[in-house]
């Protein structure tokens, strides 16, 4: 008996997102930008967070794509992802790579 293996793809959606807010934009170089944005996407709630960059070459904010770099996750794990991004922060300053000048109270 042979079992043949087909590769698939994940379902597509029945009916359009029903939420989709942008909550910031950080700059992060010259021609690139990361966008934090909630989403619904197939019945799951999501933080999708986002490279997009402008791939005209000239600095326009109006042509921003997204590139393929980005992760989204549920948005029940949004307090594990905060946490660890305050202890990276913490450790930064403790190393000094990050100036302290900066530092804000939610630490």
């Amino acid at each position: 008996m042979t079992m043949t293996l087909n590769p698939h793809s994940a379902p597509k959606m029945s009916r359009a997102p029903r939420y989709r807010h942008k909550v910031a934009s950080i700059r992060k170089n010259s021609l690139e930008r990361i966008d934090i944005e909630l989403i619904e996407y197939n019945g799951n709630d999501l933080c999708h967070i986002a490279v997009k960059r402008d791939s005209s070459g000239h600095h326009s904010l109006n042509r921003m794509k997204e590139t393929a770099r980005y992760v989204s996750l549920n948005v029940r794990l949004l307090p594990q992802l905060i946490t660890a991004l305050q202890d990276a922060q913490r450790k930064a300053f403790e190393l000094g790579i990050v100036d302290t000048s900066n530092q804000e109270a939610t630490i």
